[in-house]
């Protein structure tokens, strides 16, 4: 029997290169589902020799390796994707939860700080009248759990959002030195308290994308079995992730699509990759949005796009490129939501709309969830947050008798008050940076 050639591939991918273009050998085999890497040789047609009937000559002049990689997002391999997409990576203690706050007062600032109050943790959270910061919430925190605390506030203020993500309690907090601002006059972002495990045998990895234009994102090489015999695997050096799409459907996996670039193509390889153990994808049934801090519920579809714009500098003497980096990166999010009309509760959906027409920024959080434990009160998780957010659509259409629908589209912009465009925080059992 014949066996389809599909079934015997393979994908070792994301091996971290310690100088861009140096090959190495893969080590963790890549659960994919389509890959389309290759070499694309360029030619051009000579024209020159028009003494003759048939006048013209293709002639190679040179190469590019480019394709794209389709695969089912799991919890074993986001941080790679996301690492190898945004380039920066700082370790921390697992994280059992995160306590969210949004400031929705008429008060021109807003900050908040978690301090040592006699011995115990308590929460400071003030505001700012033009004049002068006067107490808002001030609250012993270290005893109470994220959800008590969440009630606590809510007892205390209205002008507060709060959301609770996993679990903890306030001993999990970690004491501020100065107090964070989270709003002023032209900008108001989510509050971020994390609840950290103090001693793991595993890390949190925060990943994010660099502002700095001296800064480079990481190549690494990747190995690709297309059946053509032992020890005749395809490698390729010098990759680079140019785009990356991470979509989310109803009631499906969570999917990401790469387009990548790489330097050199090898075909002499030996495959000496472990192989990937089976487990769950990340399913959209389990992923949690939170709107200007507001969950929302009735997203139907969503995606988020990551351009790095890649520039290749190509140079007379070269077969392919000498070098590519990030220029001009561009954070993109679109969707579509069911709109729910309540005269008395507008609902997080209908303030995508308003804020579109004032051309307002919102902030969004994506949390994908798994029921996976990796060790005592942690979970396989991952926290995408995107500061601020300003939206090239967010217009509502009827069809028909259907339900009204809301369509929005908006672009990561640069926000003064947090000096990144996006982090992501992801719980997992690598325990080195990446």
């Amino acid at each position: 029997m014949i066996r389809p050639i599909g079934k015997n591939t393979k994908l070792a991918c994301f091996e971290k290169e310690a100088t861009e273009g140096v090959f190495v050998n893969p080590t963790r085999e890549i659960p994919f589902k389509s890959c389309d890497l290759k070499k694309v040789m360029k030619v051009e047609e000579d024209t020159s020799n028009i003494g003759e009937v048939f006048t013209s000559d293709l002639v190679t002049m040179g190469y590019d390796l480019t394709g794209n990689i389709e695969m089912n997002v799991y919890p074993e391999t986001i941080g790679d994707i996301l690492y190898f997409t945004l380039g920066k990576d700082v370790l921390g203690n697992p994280i059992k939860g995160v306590l969210t706050l949004k400031y929705v007062g008429d008060e021109k600032g807003a900050r908040y700080k978690i301090y040592d109050n006699a011995g115990d943790i308590s929460l400071l959270f003030e505001t700012y009248d033009e004049a002068s910061w006067n107490t808002l919430v001030d609250i012993e925190v270290e005893s109470k759990t994220l959800a008590q605390i969440k009630t606590a506030i809510e007892e205390a203020t209205s002008d507060l959002l709060v959301n609770v993500i996993g679990v903890g309690t306030g001993a999990d907090f970690k004491i501020m030195a100065d107090p964070l601002i989270i709003k002023n006059e032209g900008e108001n972002v989510l509050g971020l308290i994390f609840a950290r495990k103090s001693t793991s045998s595993y890390k949190s990895h925060n990943i994010y994308a660099s502002n700095s234009a001296l800064d480079s994102i990481p190549s690494f090489s990747l190995l690709l079995d297309k059946n053509y015999g032992e020890g005749k695997c395809f490698g390729y050096s010098g990759a680079k992730i140019n785009t990356l799409s991470l979509s989310y459907a109803v009631k499906t996996f969570v999917t990401a699509s790469l387009s990548v670039r790489a330097k050199e193509e090898y075909s002499n390889i030996t495959d000496t990759s472990a192989d990937f153990e089976t487990t769950t994808p990340y399913l959209t049934n389990q992923v949690e949005m939170y709107l200007d801090g507001v969950r929302i519920s009735d997203i139907k579809d969503f995606k988020l796009d990551v351009n790095n714009n890649m520039y290749i500098d190509e140079a007379v003497g070269l077969n392919t490129y000498n070098t590519q980096d990030r220029q001009g990166g561009i954070i993109n999010v679109s969707g579509t939501a069911n709109l729910t009309v309540d005269d008395t509760d507008r609902t997080a959906t209908q303030r995508i709309n308003d804020k579109y027409i004032s051309n307002e920024a919102v902030d969004l959080i994506i949390v994908m969830n798994t029921n996976n434990l990796i060790e005592a009160d942690v979970y396989s998780k991952t926290i995408i947050y995107i500061p601020k957010i300003k939206l090239s659509d967010g217009t509502v259409s009827i069809g028909g008798g259907e339900r009204l629908s809301l369509s929005f589209a908006g672009q990561a912009v640069k926000s003064n008050l947090y000096d990144r465009h996006i982090d992501v925080f992801v719980n997992n059992k690598k325990i080195t940076d990446y």
